[in-house]
């Protein structure tokens, strides 16, 4: 919490000045050719003196304790009124006031010297928590096809309908041998049906799969929708299934899959380069949960 403390100063025009030099000089030298003849120095000099003001050093004092108590009276610095007070000398109360304040102030100095130091020595804490378990959860893992549908599913109405998603203009030639039109009901079309129809299919990328050295099958896999489409996770813990678990790492105490990214299927980037985009797969390791990001996850390229 910041330290902030107000005072006001006053400059008012009404306040007279006191002391040595509160009269002029066309005013001092007024009355000391008044006091004599005007023809004499001598008598300027003895009589002159005799009618100016005599400074006094103690009115000058009291002066200044009444300006500091008027400053300090305008002023948020708590105790500091208690010690100046207007027209009032010295007391014990004052002397307790002062005292109380010199310690606070102490204190307060104290910290913040203490505060500096320790910030300037950049201290941190480091905390391991190290535990035994017999064995381990195994994470979720998740990996979708960098393509996102594939080309030999892709019909003509595909083309209309999703055009913009896939980058495709109506004035462009696909390029490649277009499927049939598919069945649908209503000739309505499904955003549903044509990413459940133009998927890659579990069934068709899986080639190998073992964990722990037993072997897994498709069934092992729970499929999600991602931004990269239709995806995959192995162990996700929503599919009525027990929670997989590892008794130690390393080769053969994990999962192992061989996968085919099916890249005969890739649809071609329609443009004026014709190139095609990024081939592989992305990998997430997670813990398991209700919605998975495979963006945060790893690029496995084909090979």
């Amino acid at each position: 919490m910041p330290v902030r403390i107000m005072c006001s100063i006053s400059f008012s025009a009404d306040d007279e000045p006191r002391g040595l030099g509160k009269d002029g000089f066309d005013d001092r030298y007024r009355k000391g050719i008044k006091s004599g003849d005007g023809d004499s120095r001598g008598e300027y000099g003895e009589d002159g003196c005799d009618e100016l003001d005599v400074y006094d050093e103690d009115e000058d004092d009291a002066s200044e304790l009444d300006s500091l108590a008027a400053f300090f009276d305008s002023c948020s610095l708590h105790g500091a009124n208690h010690i100046f007070a207007e027209d009032k000398k010295f007391s014990v109360r004052q002397g307790l006031w002062t005292i109380v304040f010199l310690l606070a102030l102490s204190a307060f100095l104290l910290q913040v010297f203490d505060r500096v130091i320790y910030y300037l020595s950049y201290d941190h804490v480091t905390m391991l928590d190290e535990r035994n378990a017999p064995n381990l959860t195994f994470p979720a893992v998740t990996f979708c096809n960098y393509n996102y549908f594939r080309r030999s599913q892709i019909s003509y109405s595909d083309l209309l309908f999703m055009g913009q998603l896939l980058g495709y203009e109506d004035n462009m030639a696909p390029g490649i041998p277009l499927a049939p039109e598919p069945d649908r009901q209503g000739s309505r079309f499904s955003l549903d049906e044509f990413h459940n129809r133009t998927r890659h299919r579990i069934e068709d990328m899986l080639l190998e799969c073992n964990f722990r050295g037993k072997e897994c099958g498709p069934d092992a896999f729970r499929e999600i929708f991602t931004r990269y489409g239709k995806c995959y996770t192995f162990n996700s813990g929503q599919d009525n299934r027990p929670l997989l678990v590892t008794m130690k790492g390393g080769m053969g105490n994990g999962l192992e899959l061989m996968l085919d990214i099916q890249q005969d299927e890739y649809l071609p980037v329609w443009g004026e380069t014709g190139e095609e985009g990024g081939r592989g797969l992305e990998m997430m390791l997670d813990i398991q949960q209700d919605e998975y990001l495979p963006v945060w996850g790893e690029t496995w390229r084909e090979g």
